[in-house]
């Protein structure tokens, strides 16, 4: 295995909502509306690791800080 680590884009979020779906339970599912939004929002924190050009996991840094609240997960 040579995995590789990408930014991720629109083009990504099916992929990204299969490894959902396989990795977390449904209570912790989000809609693809709000990765489209994080990708909008902060596309530098929007990581992917990938083999054979295959999505096997990805990863969101999302700056907040303590006079902001976090609206990157909402429309």
């Amino acid at each position: 295995m040579n995995p590789t680590i990408k930014r991720l884009t629109y083009a990504c979020i099916d992929d990204i909502l299969a490894i959902q779906a396989n990795v977390y339970i449904s209570e912790y599912h989000e809609k693809k509306e709000t990765f489209a939004n994080i990708i909008k929002v902060f596309p530098e924190g929007c990581l992917g690791i990938s083999n054979k050009n295959i999505l096997c996991g990805y990863f969101f840094f999302i700056p907040i800080s303590k006079d902001c609240s976090n609206h990157l997960t909402t429309n």
